[in-house]
């Protein structure tokens, strides 16, 4: 409702107080008309003029399956002891069956994993590389490390999730891949549409004053106004 309140009112009053005669104002609405033209140029000449297939899709992901792989990911608990014993005393304590939570608050001295309870975020090996060699060697979850040295501190961790590598299938990723392409295929009738007017159109192309367009991506970048003599 307001909305609509507001949509009838402000014309009106704009229209009352002249407020559009104002040079601040008259350059924002001139900025603005010239964005939505370029926006709207954009739309009917590039993009709905671009159609990605179905067999588009299936050959990009033939191509480049390699691009969709899924390494294994894994979560652990974490507790970092400021030293062995701390860290010796934690393991043997969750050996013993001692809930992860509880043991994280009594020897953990790292604050953002005490903040998340102990709890990693799902992780691929070489994200944490000094973590990576012990965490990513154990096989089960559940599974706890016992202590190792890190540049931190002694640590000890447990395996707590893990997701086995994959690849997506072309279906899963499918809406990726069609962004890609509509967006390759964008900027390549883009650039075709700008050479061919500023050979025949004598057009002048203002790159810094169209980047405020609202144009997806990289086209953003190859934002125009163009000027027929």
């Amino acid at each position: 409702l307001m909305e609509r309140v507001m949509a009838d009112l402000v014309p009106e009053e704009m229209e009352r107080s002249n407020i559009k005669e104002h040079p601040e104002v008259a350059a924002v609405m001139r900025k603005k008309r010239e964005e939505f033209m370029v926006n709207r140029l954009y739309e009917d000449l590039v993009n709905q003029q671009t159609v990605v297939t179905a067999q588009m899709i299936r050959n990009y992901y033939t191509d480049n399956v390699d691009n969709f792989k899924m390494p294994e990911q894994r979560r652990f608990g974490v507790i970092l002891c400021g030293d062995i014993d701390a860290a010796q005393q934690a393991y043997k304590e969750l050996e013993g069956g001692a809930r992860f939570r509880n043991v994280a608050r009594a020897y953990s001295i790292d604050e953002p994993t005490k903040d998340t309870l102990g709890q990693t975020e799902m992780l691929r090996e070489g994200e944490q590389p000094e973590m990576d060699g012990v965490g990513f060697a154990l096989e089960d979850i559940g599974d706890v490390s016992e202590p190792f040295e890190t540049s931190r501190g002694w640590m000890v961790l447990k395996l707590t999730e893990r997701t086995d590598a994959r690849v997506f299938t072309e279906d899963e990723a499918s809406d990726q891949i069609r962004s890609a392409l509509k967006q390759e295929l964008n900027e390549n009738r883009l650039n075709e549409l700008l050479d061919k007017w500023r050979d025949e159109l004598e057009v002048k192309t203002y790159p810094e004053e169209l980047a405020n367009a609202n144009l997806p991506d990289r086209s953003a970048e190859l934002t125009h106004r163009h000027e027929q003599q």
